[in-house]
């Protein structure tokens, strides 16, 4: 989907859809750990940028702008510390709001595009995935002890239910950040290197309240999110920053139930 089609007709600066698109994902980033006041004002400039990405038919700003609206209404992962659930809420209702719309469907698939993979893509998302378990079996020994019963597995005694929530937590969170997100942004106008950017602050900001969480928490979800991004551009998918991510999840789980 060429830029241009992306745009439609309307005689309008170029850089106004990338603006839009960055400026809901930094109101998304706003959202994820908001709360009062905060929340409210965040809902308010996403309905603005809904409301301009409509008026100029910039199709993928328009998206991103309603996921993220959708997003915010949404309730926190509170105890569980998953944010998946709200993630795959939030994208579901915004992909069946676009299907009928035929211009909306190119971003879609490019969106799920599982990309190639080979021995060397295969490598490097493994390498990824151990340098960050280590990274993440460090944040948790951080967190401490009070920590473990929010996990949904933790305590159940099942590494099978582990490996199942690690591949659905993973495959929600690649599709919504490494997929929509940078499909979306890429779609806009913005440039490969500021997309990958940008998506990985908003990955980060997601883990506010989820795993890892805090400060530590989401500085690693961050540099996690810039490397996969940078793996989803090279691979042209999320085949491959699902399987690193996949290995981070299920080494995180498989920690938690140790003992």
């Amino acid at each position: 989907m060429s830029f241009r089609a992306n745009l439609g007709k309307p005689a309008i600066s170029a850089a106004t859809p990338s603006v839009l698109s960055l400026l809901s994902t930094l109101l998304f980033c706003l959202a994820a750990g908001a709360r009062g006041e905060t929340l409210g004002w965040a809902y308010l400039g996403l309905v603005l940028c809904s409301a301009a990405a409509a008026a100029l038919r910039a199709r993928a700003s328009l998206l991103l702008a309603l996921f993220s609206l959708l997003f915010s209404t949404l309730p926190a992962p509170g105890a569980s510390g998953l944010g998946a659930p709200r993630l795959f809420v939030a994208l579901s209702a915004t992909f069946l709001l676009s299907l009928p719309f035929a211009q909306a469907r190119p971003l879609l698939r490019r969106t799920l595009r599982a990309g190639r993979i080979d021995a060397k893509l295969l490598a490097i998302s493994a390498a990824l995935g151990c340098v960050f378990s280590v990274a993440t079996a460090a944040w948790l020994r951080l967190s401490g002890p009070e920590f473990l019963p929010k996990l949904p597995v933790a305590g159940t005694g099942e590494p099978f239910s582990s490996g199942l929530l690690a591949a659905a937590n993973a495959a929600i969170e690649e599709i919504t950040f490494r997929g929509f997100f940078l499909a979306c942004l890429r779609a806009s106008g913005v440039g490969s290197a500021t997309s990958v950017l940008a998506q990985a602050i908003a990955f980060g900001a997601s883990h506010v309240e989820g795993i890892p969480s805090g400060p530590l928490g989401v500085s690693l979800a961050f540099l996690f999110g810039l490397a996969t991004g940078a793996l989803r551009e090279r691979s042209g998918g999320i085949l491959s920053p699902w399987f690193a991510h996949f290995l981070v999840d299920l080494f995180a789980f498989l920690f938690l139930l140790r003992d």
